[in-house]
C-alpha cells in the first residue's frame, strides 16, 4: 500500500500487488481491484464522501513548529485536542497570509478552505475525531495554494492576538494601540483594525492582572515550600487585614545555606534594591556580602526596608562587627553583631 500525489497537491491511495514478479497497480472508481483503504483515503474533491474514514497506524503527532512559513501538512497527523488543530490553522494562516475559513467546526469534524483567488484556491483540510483513541486526525489535505498573499487574515481575532501579545503587555502595560498595530504589521505582515488591537490589549491586561492576583493568593504556599525544601531557613510574611480582606504587605526570606555561608564572608553587608514596576509596585531589597574573592554573595531577600533589622537577629550567631551599607547610597547605619 502506498500514498501518491496526483501532481496537484492531493494525495490518493493505491494498492500494489506482487504476483510472479509482475506488478499490478489499480485505481479508479468502479474497478474490480479498487482498494478501500483501512488507513486513509484522500481525494481531490472537497466532498465528504470519504472524509470520515478513520486511519490507524504509525502516523506522526503534531507539534507546533517555531515557524509555520511554507509548512507542509502531512496526512494522518494526530492532534491531541480540536483546539490544537484550530490553533495550528490560525498560526499557519497568519504566517503565510492566507484567507482561510472554517466550513465546518463541531464535535466530530473540522473542515477548512482557502478563500483566496476569489474562492478558487484549491487548498483544503479536513480533520476528524477518532473515538477509539480519543484524538483528532488530519484525514484529507490538498496542500497547494493557487492564490497570492492576503494582507487581511480573517482568522485572526482579538482573543488569539491577546495570547501572542501577553508577554509584551506584561512588560509594558501602557503600550499604545498604534504600537500594537505596528508590531503586528512588522512581525506577521498583516493588518488589524484599531478596535481589534484595543480589545486584544484589554484581554491581555486582564490575564496579566489576574495572574498577579493568583500569585499573591499563594504567597503562604510559597513560604511553606521554602521552609520544607530548606530546613533551618527563616521566612516571614506580613499582611494587613482591611475590612476583612487580607492584603499582602511584606515578605522576608533568609535561606539556611545563605546563613551558613556568611561565616566565610567579610564583615560587611551590602543592601541593594530596586523598584518593582508591575501593577502593584513595591520595592525589592537584597542583603549581600563579599567572600574572600571579593565576589558578591546574596544573604537574604526582603520586600521592604522595615525588615532590615531582622538581619541582626539572623546573623547574631557570628562574631562580626558588620557594616550595613546601601549599594547606591553612603553608609546608612552600622549593625554591631554580638557573639
Amino acid at each position: 500500500m502506498e500514498s501518491i500525489s496526483d501532481g496537484e497537491g492531493c494525495y490518493t491511495a493505491q494498492e500494489s500487488t506482487d504476483t510472479d514478479h509482475d506488478e499490478v497497480r489499480t485505481e479508479g472508481v468502479g474497478s474490480d481491484f479498487e482498494w478501500h483503504s483501512d488507513e486513509l483515503v484522500s481525494g481531490s474533491d472537497i466532498g465528504e464522501g470519504n472524509d470520515d474514514v478513520e486511519g490507524y497506524g504509525s502516523f506522526p503527532t503534531f507539534s507546533m513548529p517555531k515557524k509555520m512559513d511554507e509548512y507542509r501538512w502531512e496526512i494522518g497527523t494526530y492532534f491531541t485536542e480540536k483546539h490544537e488543530f484550530i490553533e495550528a490553522i490560525r498560526t499557519y494562516a497568519l504566517a503565510n497570509g492566507k484567507s482561510l475559513k472554517f466550513l465546518k467546526n463541531d464535535n466530530q469534524r473540522v473542515a477548512v478552505k482557502c478563500l483566496g483567488a476569489n474562492g478558487e484556491c484549491k487548498w483544503y483540510a479536513y480533520c476528524g475525531y477518532m473515538g477509539a483513541v480519543k484524538s483528532w486526525q488530519l484525514r484529507k489535505i490538498i496542500d497547494e495554494h493557487t492564490c497570492s498573499r492576503d494582507f487581511n487574515v480573517k482568522l485572526m481575532n482579538a482573543k488569539w492576538l491577546s495570547k501572542k501579545m501577553e508577554k509584551t503587555v506584561r512588560e509594558n502595560p501602557d503600550m499604545k494601540v498604534m504600537d500594537i498595530r505596528d508590531k503586528v504589521s512588522r512581525k506577521w505582515n498583516v493588518g488589524i483594525s484599531r478596535n481589534m488591537a484595543f480589545r486584544a490589549r484589554a484581554i491581555a491586561r486582564d490575564h496579566v492582572d489576574g495572574s498577579f492576583s493568583e500569585q499573591f493568593k499563594r504567597i503562604y504556599d510559597y513560604a511553606h515550600e521554602l521552609l520544607r525544601t530548606n530546613p533551618g531557613s527563616t521566612v516571614k510574611v506580613n499582611v494587613d487585614n482591611i475590612e476583612g480582606e487580607t492584603i499582602f504587605k511584606r515578605f522576608y526570606a533568609c535561606l539556611k545555606a545563605c546563613k551558613d555561608s556568611f561565616t566565610c564572608c567579610r564583615s560587611f553587608i551590602g543592601l541593594d534594591g530596586c523598584f518593582l514596576k508591575g501593577k502593584y509596585g513595591g520595592e525589592l531589597l537584597i542583603a549581600i556580602g563579599k567572600d574572600g574573592n571579593e565576589q558578591i554573595l546574596p544573604i537574604q531577600e526582603e520586600q521592604l526596608a522595615q525588615y532590615s533589622n531582622l538581619a541582626q537577629q539572623q546573623l547574631n550567631q557570628h562574631d562580626h562587627n558588620t557594616q550595613l551599607q546601601h549599594h547606591h547610597q553612603p553608609i546608612l547605619h552600622k549593625l554591631v553583631l554580638q557573639p
